[in-house]
Order: structure tokens, then C-alpha cells, then sequence
């Protein structure tokens, strides 16, 4: 780490401000990026939802399906077709 001080020691006010300047726009494209990935993680999760409920949905259709025509027949009468 000495190295370090000593190459900060030696850099002329102009490079020691480029080099803060360089440090805090690396550091913000960091945050964005991973505030991006994040969205994105989010993003998945909700459609990973949507897809189970959807299927749930699809399941119980399947299992409310009439046995026979008489059962067809029944419910197109109720109205619960």
C-alpha cells in the first residue's frame, strides 16, 4: 500500500483531481448497473408469478371439467359453462 501513497503523493493536483473524478463516475456506473440487474431480477419474478397463477388457474379448470355429456349438459344449463 505504500506504493500507493506514494504514487498519490506524487500525482500533480490536475491528475489527482482526474483520478476522483474518474473514481466517482466509476462508482455511480456501478450503482446504476447494479440497480439495473436488480429491476431485472424483479422484473423475472413478477412474470415467474404470473406464469404460477396462471397455471393454478389452468389446474383447477381441469379439475372442475365435467365427466360426461350429462355434466356438459347440466352446466350449460346453470349457466356455469
Amino acid at each position: 500500500m505504500s506504493w500507493l501513497a506514494t504514487l498519490w503523493g506524487a500525482a500533480s493536483g490536475v491528475w489527482r483531481r482526474l483520478a476522483l473524478i474518474a473514481a466517482a463516475v466509476l462508482a455511480v456506473a456501478l450503482v446504476l448497473a447494479r440497480a439495473r440487474r436488480d429491476g431485472a431480477v424483479a422484473e423475472r419474478a413478477a412474470a415467474r408469478a404470473r406464469i404460477l397463477r396462471i397455471k393454478e388457474r389452468q389446474q383447477d379448470a381441469r379439475a372442475a371439467v365435467p365427466r360426461d355429456r350429462r355434466g356438459v349438459a347440466q352446466r350449460l344449463r346453470d349457466g356455469s359453462f
